[in-house]
């Protein structure tokens, strides 16, 4: 690998490390939002183990299923990392595209 590829490859980490975190957040501060002060833990806690379950097993399953039965090389997991990490983060856009209404309906009817 290129000292330059090299280096784009770890801005790209690093903005993606960064960029990551802020769900968790967003997210919480809309559940503070729409929820009654005594549901506020428990879907808090439901929500963050839901969504840990979800990327603790189905992104590393997707890469490797994607490896083994489409790539079917080995050396090829950069590929199946390249497909499934846009994917995700495209798919969590339309949902939340999709769910914006509804939220913003709710919110409005909490006021």
């Amino acid at each position: 690998m290129k000292t330059t590829e090299r280096h784009v490859a770890i801005i790209g980490v690093g903005l993606v490390n960064y960029l990551i975190g802020f769900n968790f957040g967003i997210v919480q501060a809309g559940l503070a939002d729409l929820l009654p002060n005594r549901m506020r833990a428990v879907i808090s806690a439901l929500y963050i183990a839901t969504t840990n379950i979800f990327a603790a097993t189905l992104g590393p399953l997707l890469v490797g299923m994607l490896n083994d039965h489409v790539f079917r090389d080995p050396a090829q997991i950069a590929i199946s990392l390249r497909v499934v990490a846009p994917s995700a983060f495209l798919l969590a856009a339309v949902t939340l595209w999709l769910v914006l209404p509804a939220y913003r309906l709710a919110l409005a009817g909490r006021r």
